[in-house]
């Protein structure tokens, strides 16, 4: 049985901003190491920084994971999180065997739900 911790940032903001407070923790940022939680309105539209292999929002998550691999389970971060979305990808991980441990700002009072 392999265990370990892995640190996973689920930002609110978009790509650029969150990449910088990424970076600065040690955290992977390269090109198409991020995945947006926010669904795209136009699925035909590519991504900011190009065309990515990586879903973008929560359902498309579901669907890569059921047909394609668990890559977005190995992501270690999320652009453009509402509540509902970090939410749902909680429960993704849980769903996939992951045991998860949540650290949030206290001064967001929007994620007492989650």
């Amino acid at each position: 049985m392999k265990s370990g911790i892995r640190f996973v940032y689920m930002s609110r903001d978009g790509p650029i901003k969150a990449k910088a407070l990424a970076r600065s923790l040690g955290l992977f940022t390269d090109w198409n190491a991020h995945i947006s939680l926010k669904d795209k309105m136009n699925s035909d539209e590519p991504p900011v920084e190009g065309i990515s292999k990586l879903p973008c929002g929560v359902s498309a998550i579901r669907n890569h994971l059921e047909e394609v691999d668990d890559v977005p389970l190995l992501v270690s971060l999320f652009t453009d999180c509402e509540s509902p979305s970090m939410k749902e990808m909680i429960k993704i991980y849980q769903e996939n065997g992951e045991s998860v441990l949540c650290l949030s700002s206290a001064l967001s009072v929007n994620d007492l739900s989650v």
